[in-house]
This record gives structure tokens, sequence and C-alpha cells, in this order.
């Protein structure tokens, strides 16, 4: 399956029992399944041969498995919208298929744009998307309307992350994000295992046990962070005088 919308948003960190920095993955709207559509397109193949149509099965049977026939941007705002809808007749445009790829245009890989054929690479360009973003506090392209976007994604190189980074990076780390934002898709990984294959040599070099996690959610969990801010905030309104009062009298 391909997600073809991994973004921050849909990226949950959060403990499994005692495995701490568990990552979920949320909102499986656009999932495309693979296997799918190499079967819708051999049963396509047998009606043609056939001298049949397809096309109202193939429909039904799209909304059965909820893959969208009819894509759109996963627009945010009204107003991004609105540009996309209006820029969608401009000759210089290279979403001739405005309307008709899913996703969202900061996180999306130029395959996705440009509506070609997609596969497990491209959810890894998303992914390496989150990672720039994560180390280097900004996306890898930035953009004021999606347009703008999927011509940065599709032409453009990203800047390095040692050029952005506020602090030292492993080397092979960032190399792995920037070989996994390579515009043609035979350049990335060929899979997730492939990535998690390199991460774990990494980990090797720069472990992050267990234990460690567990350590860093304890001393920035929510509860510890709104403890502490409360122990500040009555540090900061205790009174510079005291008052002394006297104890009512009590009359026979």
């Amino acid at each position: 399956m391909i997600h073809r919308d991994i973004k921050p948003a849909n990226l949950f960190l959060c403990r499994m029992g005692e495995e701490y920095d568990f990552l979920k993955v949320l909102d499986f709207g656009l999932v495309k399944s693979l296997e799918f559509t190499e079967e819708q397109e051999q049963l396509q193949a047998l009606a043609d041969s056939s001298g049949l149509s397809f096309s109202q099965e193939s429909e039904e049977t799209n909304r059965a498995k909820k893959v969208p026939l009819k894509n759109s941007f996963a627009m945010e705002d009204v107003e991004t919208q609105k540009t996309l809808k209006d820029s969608k007749n401009t000759n210089s445009n290279p979403l001739t298929i405005a309307g008709t790829v899913m996703g969202t245009p900061a996180y999306m890989a130029p395959e996705q744009m440009l509506a070609q054929p997609l596969d497990g690479r491209t959810d890894l360009y998303a992914l390496a998307c989150v990672a720039y973003w994560l180390l280097a506090s900004r996306m890898v392209f930035e953009g004021k309307d999606p347009v703008s976007l999927a011509f940065a994604h599709i032409s453009e190189e990203p800047v390095p992350l040692a050029n952005v980074c506020l602090q030292p990076i492993p080397e092979e780390l960032a190399q792995l994000i920037h070989q996994c934002l390579a515009k043609d898709p035979k350049e990335r990984p060929e899979s997730a295992a492939a990535v998690l294959e390199q991460v774990e040599l990494m980990e090797k070099t720069y472990p992050w046990t267990n234990a460690e996690a567990k350590n860093w959610w304890m001393t920035h969990s929510p509860k510890r962070r709104q403890a502490s801010s409360v122990d500040s905030l009555a540090v900061t309104i205790q009174p510079t005088e005291r008052m002394e009062m006297s104890p009512p009298k009590v009359e026979n």
C-alpha cells in the first residue's frame, strides 16, 4: 500500500506498553493499494480483449474499496483551494492535471505532483520531507501556493541539511534523507526496509535506547511540564509582605 499523505499531522509519536517512541501512522483516506491496482489493470485488459467495457465495474469497485477516482489536492483552507483553481488553466503550470492529484503539496514527491505511477518510494520522499522539517525547523521547499510548491519539488534541489540545521547532525543521516529526496524514484532507496537497514547501522554509532527514550518522555511529559509551570507561577505570585492577622475574639 501507498499512504500518499505522509506529513507531521499524520504521524503520532506515542508509547505502546513499555516501548517508547512508538510511531503511529494516521489518516488512511488517500491510501492506494498496489495489489488492487494490478488486479484492476488485469481485469481491464481482459475486458478490452473481450470487447467489453470495464469502466462501470471499476468505478463501483473503487467506491467499495474507498479508493477515490476523482482526486484533488488536500488543502487546509479555502484560499489555497481558490489559488489552485485559478491557476489550473495557466499554460506554464506543470499541474496540467490540476484536480487529479492527491496529497499535501509541501510533502508530495515529484511523480505524485505529475500524476505518474507511484510506489512505496513515493512515501519515502514524503517521510524525508518530514525528517528535513524535524531537523531543520523548516520545510524542504516553501511557496505561497500549491503551484509554486509543485515547481520546487519537481525542478529545484533542496538546500543541504548541513547548511540549515542549527546543530550538527550525522553526515550519514543527512545523506540518507537527501537520497530519499531524489527527484527520480529510482535514485531513492528501493524500500522502507532498505531505509530501516541504514538507520539500524547508524544506531550502532549513535545509540538511542528505550531507557533514554523513557527518561526523555518522563522529563518532557505534559503533566511534568504543567507541574513545572504551576510551580513557577506560584513563585512569581508570592506576596512581598506578610500580613499579621489576629484571631477573632469569641464572646461568651
